[in-house]
């Protein structure tokens, strides 16, 4: 018998140590098929309190289109250095464009040392603007919306947008009830997080933009429809985050991780939420001392959406240990951010993370030694979406997103 609770104990650890999968596509079904919805819903609260991942399908998007978008990231970042310095992030007021690898971007800064390992990536950053796609007619988005009229709790967050927007709905950035925004009008007008991209024009990378407009505008319909399940997840009203991300301030990182990492660098910035880890290995190096491509850390908005073409994403678990995401196909890796965390009450986990570099295979030079592109979407609200802890005491003020947001990246905006 001792034994055999032993093995049961070892097999309970182990599963808990698994990042769940979940089928999704019940909620496209909303608002019927409400047993099934449920069951999606129950399996969200248990990932979000968990692991604080979960791979997502059922989705509505194929394995040829996921393909398509790390297919087109990826011949950018194989654009000659000169193509890609025409875009560099430094020339964007919002940082948006190319970075090359030891540039600013840095996930795991040390406080205590005077050198920091840069990560060991170049990006590129897409972000909501003018040039990019809203949110897809969604179905499912309205039945939420017209399931119950907006809550009035959100009534103690301070109305922070200019003076001619005052009085109207929060949390949206287009009128909540049904009523269409004059087009001479955009909704991202006065945020200060949207604005214009750095694209590559067609006769450089032709089909890029296409492919990416596409992409992005297929993951805010999979935002939303996430956002319905948790919203169900915690009992809240159907339309709880969906009216607030109606035009939300949503940003996708493309990142190549190459096989090595640059030398330490004085002077490296960070513009994430670094966060150290429970207990667990040693967060110089990952778990079989590859060097980091992506420091540790947590996202610091409200939901991502990620895939991937290679290994080397690891989740922190509950226990503080290390345990690889690895890559299922036609699957999507969702995890929440530091404002889900704190909309919760802390109960949904934002869990720290980190990318491990590929690994160089002995039989490769240095000049064919693999590498791995990433597309992380990060779904945040509407800029002027009211954000208060859902728990908290009636009189205790909230937020915006978008204020949450600055505050987080801090960055400053005039």
């Amino acid at each position: 018998i001792a034994c055999f609770l032993k093995n049961l104990i070892s097999s309970l650890d182990f599963i808990m140590q698994r990042i769940p999968l979940i089928d999704i596509s019940p909620l496209f079904q909303y608002p019927s098929e409400k047993d099934s919805v449920a069951s999606v819903s129950k399996a969200i609260a248990d990932a979000c309190t968990g692991m604080g991942f979960f791979y997502c399908t059922g989705h509505g998007m194929s394995d040829a289109q996921i393909s398509e978008a790390i297919g087109a990231a990826r011949s950018l970042f194989e654009l000659d250095m000169q193509q890609k310095q025409a875009m560099n992030s430094l020339n964007s007021p919002l940082r948006r464009g190319y970075t090359p690898q030891g540039g600013q971007h840095n996930c795991n800064p040390s406080e205590n040392s005077k050198a920091c390992m840069p990560d060991a990536k170049e990006s590129y950053v897409l972000g909501a603007g003018p040039d990019m796609p809203k949110p897809p007619k969604n179905p499912v988005a309205e039945a939420a919306m017209n399931s119950c009229p907006t809550k009035a709790e959100d009534s103690n967050v301070p109305d922070q947008r200019p003076a001619d927007q005052q009085g109207q709905a929060q949390g949206t950035g287009r009128e909540l009830q049904g009523q269409q925004q004059n087009d001479q009008e955009p909704a991202d007008a006065q945020s200060p997080m949207h604005g214009s991209n750095q694209l590559p024009p067609e006769s450089v990378l032709p089909g890029f933009q296409g492919i990416m407009r596409s992409y992005w505008q297929q993951l805010l319909g999979v935002s939303q429809v996430l956002a319905l399940g948790l919203a169900k997840s915690l009992d809240l009203p159907d339309s709880f985050f969906v009216s607030k991300m109606q035009d939300p301030v949503a940003q996708m990182l493309c990142v190549r991780y190459n096989m090595q990492a640059p030398p330490p660098s004085s002077g490296a910035t960070h513009a994430t939420a670094a966060t150290q880890a429970p207990a667990g290995p040693d967060l110089g190096s990952g778990s079989d001392d590859r060097l980091l491509g992506c420091g540790t850390h947590t996202d610091c908005g409200f939901m991502t959406l990620l895939c991937s073409d290679g290994e080397g994403l690891e989740v922190c678990t509950p226990q503080g240990t290390w345990v690889a995401a690895p890559v299922i196909p036609g699957a999507l890796l969702v995890n929440l951010g530091d404002m889900a965390a704190m909309w919760t009450n802390g109960r949904y986990r934002s869990t720290p993370h980190r990318v491990l570099l590929p690994r160089i295979p002995s039989s490769s030079s240095t000049s064919h030694a693999p590498s791995r592109v990433s597309l992380v979407f990060f779904c945040n609200c509407d800029f002027y979406a009211p954000v208060r802890a859902i728990e908290s005491s009636n009189s205790e003020e909230g937020t915006t997103a978008g204020r949450y947001m600055l505050e987080k990246l801090g960055l400053m905006y005039k």
